[in-house]
This record gives C-alpha cells, structure tokens and sequence, in this order.
C-alpha cells in the first residue's frame, strides 16, 4: 500500500513538472498594429447657421426673401397687408428689431422704426440667403452684428450667363404685376418690377341694425424698385431703388351717426404710407483679401393721414 501511494506520488509529480515546463517554454505572439489617420475639415462657422443657395433657392416657390425665410426653423414671418405689404422676421420671438439684415455685407436699416420690409428684396438676383443665430465668426465686423441677437445675410449673385426674363401678372381687383431681368454674363444685371392693385374686393356687412354688402376702400398698393449691380474683377457696385404708397384700410363701423360715418370714412380715404428709399454700395477686393467698402443711403417714409 505504501508503495502505491509513493508511486502515485511520483507520477503526479512528473505531470506537473511536465505542464510547468509547457507554460516556461511557451512564447507569446505580439502583433503590431500600424498608426492610423484621422482626417477632419474643421467648420468655419460655429455660429449655428441656416443657408439656402443656389438652385435650391431659385426653385422655390417664392418671390421675395421674406418667403424664403419661411423654410429656416425658428423664423417667424409677420405680414401686414398680404399683397404688397410690410414683411417683417423675427427670430426665436425676440422681435424683428433684433434681427439684423445684411445685403452684400453692408446692413440695411429703417431710420424710423428699425425693421426692414423684407418683401422689397427679390430672390431673382440672389445668390444665398444665411440665417445665423448672433453673428458670423469673423473677423472685423461692425458693432451692430456683435449686438443682433440674429442675423440675415443676403449676397447678390454674380450672373454666370446672359439671359433675359419678362414676366406680366394680371388679378382679380386691379391686380397688374410686370417684372423684367436682364444679365450679361459676369459683367452686371438690371432688375425691375412694377406692381399696382386697387384692392377694393366686396364684403359683408351685418350687424343688428343693418345687413349689407360693402366693398373696401383706401386698400390700394402701387410700388416699382428698380436694381442693378455691375462686375469688374474685384470691383462691384450695386444701386437700389425702391418707390410705393400703400393705403391704410379702415375699420368698419356700426352706422349709428350719419354724419359720423362720413367723416371717418372721407379721413381714412386720405390715409397713405409712402416710401422712397434708395442706396448704393461700392466694394472693391484685392487679391490680399482687403475690402474696401462704401455705402450711401437716402430714404424717406411718410404717413399722410386725412384728418384733419
């Protein structure tokens, strides 16, 4: 019995010198794994920004840039008088006079109120239309687009084709619409729209004392602008001109006072916003990326009102 505990003792002891010498003997394999490259473009705006551009832009089913804001998230369109009235964008609900407007690089200011009708500015000769949340991340800006809590870039397309476009529309109540566009190929372009309308569409009237059928007045719209911008190298000019009177519709009132009525109705006839604006933009580029800018602006709002 003893021997055949010593034996077994034995052989255990040989099994494990065995596996110990296995596990000293083995060589472990090291694989090398070649360097790997990662290639990025860093963004050079931060600013979280909103573009619409070329073929996109010009596809759209709109006329004005007011409209084409509609498609930017976060943007609120306010229009007073539909056809042909003001059109003004407030970003985030922080108010269009927040909002800063940029044509070509220059801003474009209202001296009264400081909210830009957006609905002047056609998208026929536009090459974008950007919205950034603050500003642009470069540098030498102006104060103001430090101080907007947003801002709207439009640049001007340089025409890569000679073309030319005239377009008439014709509407219900006096509507009469002419819009012609020349281009000479990288040279310059001429834009000029012409718009009238009488606005003078029926409605119904019915109150307790009367019912009846009337038709609205002092709800006239006449405007045409007129632009054009030349190319020469690295010098560029562009020049807008812009003329309208609209009418101010009035209220309707119950008629309990002939004479009353009358008077309201002879004051808001003569009620009428006029507007005359035009401005000129010079900038020239060298080839060192230095910009030379000039601006001039001349415009003049009036409401003329009939009372008296």
């Amino acid at each position: 019995m003893k021997n055949f505990i010593l034996i077994c003792c034995l052989l255990l002891s040989s099994l494990s010198c065995l596996g110990q010498g296995k596990l000293t003997n083995y060589n472990d394999t090291v694989f090398t794994l070649s360097s790997v490259t990662c290639v990025g473009e860093r963004p050079h705006y931060l600013t979280p920004s909103q573009t619409i551009s070329g073929e996109t832009l010009h596809n759209l089913s709109t006329t004005s840039v007011a409209d084409a804001l509609k498609y930017f998230s976060g943007v609120q369109i306010k229009d007073y008088g539909g056809l042909g009235g003001l059109k003004t964008v407030n970003v985030r609900s922080l108010g269009s006079q927040h909002v800063g407007v940029y044509l070509d690089g220059i801003r474009i200011t209202n001296a009264q109120n400081g909210q830009v009708d957006l609905g002047k500015y056609s998208l026929s000769n536009m090459e974008s239309v950007s919205l950034y949340n603050a500003n642009k991340n470069e540098r030498l800006q102006s104060a103001s687009e430090y101080a907007s809590a947003a801002t709207v870039y439009m640049q001007t397309k340089r025409p890569d084709k000679t073309t030319l476009n005239v377009e008439y529309g014709n509407g219900s109540f006096g509507l009469n619409k002419v819009k012609g566009y020349f281009s000479l190929k990288n040279y310059f372009f001429v834009d000029a729209e012409y718009q009238h309308t009488d606005g003078d569409y029926k409605f119904k009237f019915k109150s307790a004392s009367e019912d009846t059928i009337g038709r609205r007045h002092n709800s006239d719209i006449f405007f045409y602008r007129l632009e054009a911008a030349g190319f020469f190298k690295g010098f560029t000019t562009h020049i807008y001109y812009y003329n309208s009177e609209r009418g101010l519709p009035g209220p309707v009132i119950r008629r309990q006072v002939e004479y009353l009525t009358v008077r309201i109705y002879i004051a808001w006839k003569e009620c009428h916003i006029r507007n005359n604006g035009i401005f000129v933009i010079i900038q020239m580029l060298q080839e060192n990326s230095f910009r030379i800018v000039s601006q001039t602006n001349r415009g003049r709002e009036i409401a003329a009102s009939g009372i008296r």
